[in-house]
């Protein structure tokens, strides 16, 4: 259905409950193109009401149907430029940043061998390690990814990135910490 609504222009309305906050939302919607991301689809195309492009989770889309209408997509829609600076399937709001992350000499082969985004420049291999540069929008997909790496990986820059890495690392790790036994 939503192959063909793409294809055929045709403008749908469904029920989508976003993660955030669970509350169930109708959307009018203009469908351009399917996107994968870590084994979840989603809708990329025009919220009607809001005139702004949207990425949706096909997971948490219901009551899916078609309107009656047709649309014309933007002609100025151009998804590699839409996807260009975004890490993950979201694109949101935002500018994108210079983002500095240093590698230990283990995880550093795989990052070199498998970019984790297009942008992706080695600044310098050393034996104990690479850094490498993106240039992306900092979203939380690129901060679980970064997470994702433990030990094996230091944001070098920009500071604010830094820190709220550190902050998220020692909130975690206070999880850890046996609690104090009542006497």
């Amino acid at each position: 259905m939503l192959i063909d609504a793409i294809r055929q222009q045709k403008e749908i309305e469904f029920r989508y409950t976003p993660h955030v906050d669970g509350i169930p939302r109708r959307y009018l919607y203009h469908p351009y193109l399917l996107k994968e991301h870590k084994n979840i689809w989603y809708l990329v195309g025009l919220e009607k009401e809001g005139g702004i492009i949207r990425t949706l989770g096909l997971d948490r889309m219901e009551e899916i149907r078609f309107t009656g209408s047709g649309f014309s997509a933007d002609p100025g829609f151009d998804p590699l430029h839409f996807f260009r600076y975004s890490f993950g399937v979201g694109t949101y709001s935002g500018v994108p940043e210079e983002i500095i992350i240093r590698f230990d000499s283990v995880q550093s082969r795989y990052i070199i061998a498998n970019p984790i985004h297009s942008s992706q420049e080695v600044i310098e291999e050393l034996p104990e390690g690479a850094r490498i540069r993106l240039f992306v929008i900092p979203t939380d997909d690129l901060k679980m990814q970064i997470l994702s790496y433990g030990n094996k990986a230091v944001i070098e820059s920009p500071p604010w990135l830094r820190q709220e890495i550190s902050g998220i690392l020692e909130s975690a790790a206070s999880q850890y910490r046996p609690e104090p036994t009542q006497q």
